[in-house]
């Protein structure tokens, strides 16, 4: 099959090359090795045109032997897409499913549109569903347009209705295509929706597939159960922990500018604590629940709203995100996630099922274009690990509903990772663990004042006293503007 207009090259007209000095030439030189670094970016020019044009020809072998060159990452110069995007909108289907193995679902080419979005723009519905059924693809991504993939198969719909095609106008309903959307062509007609296109034109049988279609989006399910607002917070966590330990010295003044993240409209701290492990009595984290309370305290003085989930499973912890995520409001200024839990590497954390969760599919689930609502916002991510002590049975790939670490995906922002420590490293007393006592202590008495890179800086300091050796450590990821937690603030 041919390829589509958006993908085809437009050949330029010859004329005289100019002379370029030395100089020049260096300077670019040197320019495109840092542009090497942005990975995906860039590639060695020479094959990136032939590996396009296998794609569009189908030629799998070809493909599969230029990637050796090229790498998965490599973009169409034109509109910035991924060999994903381009066969999926040329109708690919085996190239597709070869590709998925080697790039996220997720990723965006200039128009923020994924693989997803083209393959529906064009009406292929075939590659529609092999994409869906990708288990870490995101059918909520909006392009720059703000349209999801299914506005787009909407928008097929309503020309298969034009066309009388009705065998696709079921597939599209089938992959959630609405007829109730409205477009520009339709009004063109002196109609707004596909839905009155098909009345219009007296069409029974597409009349009677649309009837069974309802038009109405049920909200997304909110499970407030454990959610601990800042009002009223004080009684609330006496009431399920006892008095508070922590006492939180107030902000007295807010640091602004267009280098700080705006923190003064609070965000949620999400706290995942695994204290009990099935069938290992040897690994029970007795103060687990301790460091849960602790971190309800001290957030909540903050002015964060709070969530607890205690000893779930793998599928109970994906879940439980899932509905973190749906209840998720445009307005909020970020999120903290606490994981506690043992860990073998600091790069997954055991559930209470003895199942493995990657930090590294926990870090991409919240980011951009898997979580919208928190793009250019903070998420801090606090890793409690009790470090190395549990070494047999550890799995050499992660429970299956967690994704391919080793697919391409989107490069992360604002994203800072504090790890409890730097190795095997287990300290624990009655009232808490040393890592969380620690951090709770040192928001606590300096939060109010001090920027996060030099709370990090005290929090080491006063984990030092424990153990030379195994100290906590901060990494950024595109955490590129100074973080306040401005306790006692409020709009």
């Amino acid at each position: 099959m041919a390829p589509c207009n958006r993908f085809s090259r437009s050949k330029s007209t010859s004329v005289t090359p100019k002379r370029k000095s030395a100089a020049s030439i260096s300077r670019k030189k040197m320019a495109l090795e840092r542009r090497s670094s942005e990975i995906g970016r860039t590639w060695p020019f020479k094959h990136a045109s032939g590996i396009f044009d296998a794609v569009g020809k189908g030629d799998l072998e070809t493909v599969k032997e230029l990637l050796k060159n090229v790498g998965p990452g490599v973009r169409d110069y034109t509109f910035s897409g991924t060999l994903l995007h381009a066969a999926a909108a040329i109708d690919q289907r085996e190239m597709v499913s070869f590709l998925l193995k080697l790039i996220s679902p997720n990723v965006l080419d200039e128009d923020s549109d994924t693989p997803v979005h083209l393959a529906a723009t064009n009406g292929h519905t075939e590659v529609v569903k092999i994409l869906l059924a990708d288990k870490e693809m995101n059918p909520d991504i909006i392009n720059d347009d703000s349209y999801t993939y299914k506005d787009l198969l909407s928008k097929s719909l309503f020309d298969a209705v034009l066309r009388a095609d009705e065998d696709k106008a079921k597939e599209f309903l089938d992959l959630g295509a609405d007829p109730d959307r409205e477009f520009q062509s339709a009004r063109d007609l002196g109609i707004k929706t596909t839905r009155q296109l098909a009345s219009t034109m007296c069409n029974d049988t597409l009349n009677y597939m649309f009837q069974n279609v309802n038009d109405h989006r049920c909200p997304p399910h909110v499970d407030k159960a454990l959610k601990v607002s800042a009002k009223g917070r004080e009684a609330h966590v006496a009431k399920l922990f006892g008095p508070m330990r922590f006492k939180v010295q107030p902000a007295r003044r807010q640091v602004q500018g267009h280098d700080v993240y705006s923190t003064i409209s609070k965000g949620h701290v999400c706290i995942f604590h695994y204290g009990s492990f099935r069938g290992r009595p040897d690994l029970e984290l007795t103060a687990s629940e301790k460091d849960a309370y602790n971190y309800v305290s001290v957030f909540s003085q903050m002015g964060y709203t709070t969530e607890v989930h205690s000893n779930l499973t793998a599928k109970e912890t994906k879940e439980a995100l899932d509905k973190i995520k749906a209840s998720m409001s445009e307005n909020i200024s970020g999120i903290i996630f606490i994981i506690c839990s043992h860990s073998f590497t600091n790069d997954i954390f055991l559930t209470s099922d003895m199942e493995t969760v990657p930090t590294a599919w926990l870090i991409n689930y919240f980011n951009y274009p898997q979580c919208r609502q928190l793009r250019y916002k903070p998420k801090l991510f606090i890793f409690d690990y009790c470090l190395g002590f549990y070494r047999d049975g550890i799995k050499a790939m992660p429970n299956s509903m967690f994704y391919d670490p080793m697919r391409i995906q989107e490069p992360h922002f604002d994203n800072l990772c504090l790890y409890s420590s730097n190795c095997a490293f287990k300290a624990q007393t009655k009232d808490g663990s040393v890592f969380a006592t620690y951090l709770c202590r040192t928001l606590a008495d300096h939060a109010h004042n001090l920027e996060i890179n030099k709370l990090y800086k005290k929090l080491v300091n006063k984990c030092s006293v424990s153990s030379l050796y195994a100290v906590p450590y901060l990494h950024s990821i595109g955490f590129d503007r100074r973080f306040y937690f401005h306790p006692g603030l409020a709009l």
